[in-house]
């Protein structure tokens, strides 16, 4: 390969040398080759920028998404940091999915993943600060107050809801009915992912009243092993802004 590559050179330049001598066939050679990487930057930032364009167009289409998910996987971690794992890995899922297709895979991609990650980053705080999508309830809210926030959203999306017993509730926070449909609610207010603990226990409340069906909400987001259990269980995992299109989310997968 390099002795084929040194031929694709030297053919050109003898041929030069030969008619314009050597001073002028060295010139001639540094021009072109100066005309080629123009040329090839060129293309490779015209490339680029319509990547960059592709990506800001798919970050604007599914913008309420991440928001969404963007809360429920960040959260305060140890030493007061910033937990930002699970926001990172479905950043890279959403370029995988979402993005990569478009431009012929993710080998064809030329962006830095950086570069695309602060795009994404930059997109959900302007979406956040422009207010699109509220934030429901304070970050030092308590547990009753979460469960009454969750109430308050199903009875808005005209769902008969109420709150159960602080004590001796067998697993339910709230239980719900619309249209002869009954639905038993575990609210969760978490800094961290939410485990088995909260799938178990909505199962058993499903059983114990009679219900159609078992819903865990959260402000956060849910451990594999909770959405692998939630799925062989058929309970639905969803976050509270999720509630307004709860009819959508029970009738489709819990993962």
């Amino acid at each position: 390969m390099n002795n084929a590559a040194a031929l694709v050179f030297a053919i050109p330049f003898a041929i030069l040398w030969n008619y314009f001598g050597l001073h002028a066939a060295i010139i001639i050679s540094l021009l072109l080759v100066a005309a080629l990487c123009a040329a090839f930057f060129y293309f490779h930032n015209e490339r680029k920028d319509n990547q960059i364009d592709l990506l800001r167009t798919c970050i604007d289409q599914h913008v309420r998404e991440l928001m969404l998910k963007h809360r429920q996987l960040t959260f305060s971690g140890d030493y007061g940091t910033m937990d930002m794992l699970n926001w990172r890995k479905e950043k890279k899922k959403f370029i995988d999915l979402v993005f990569a297709p478009g431009v012929g895979g993710r080998s064809a991609i030329i962006i830095t993943d950086k570069d695309m990650h602060s795009m994404i980053d930059q997109a959900v705080a302007a979406a956040n600060d422009s207010g699109s999508v509220p934030e429901l309830i304070a970050n030092d809210a308590s547990g009753q107050e979460y469960e009454m926030l969750c109430t308050k959203l199903l009875n808005e999306n005209v769902w008969d809801a109420r709150m159960t017993a602080l004590t001796g509730d067998q697993g339910a926070d709230i239980v719900a009915t619309k249209n002869g449909t009954k639905l038993v609610v575990q609210c969760k207010y978490y800094t961290g992912n939410v485990g088995n603990d909260a799938v178990q226990q909505v199962a058993a409340a499903r059983i114990y009243y009679a219900a159609d069906i078992a819903v865990v909400v959260s402000n956060a987001g849910y451990t594999k092993s909770a959405r692998q259990l939630a799925k062989s269980l058929n309970v639905r995992l969803i976050h509270h802004d999720e509630i307004p299109s709860i009819e959508a989310r029970v009738g489709s997968s819990s993962t």
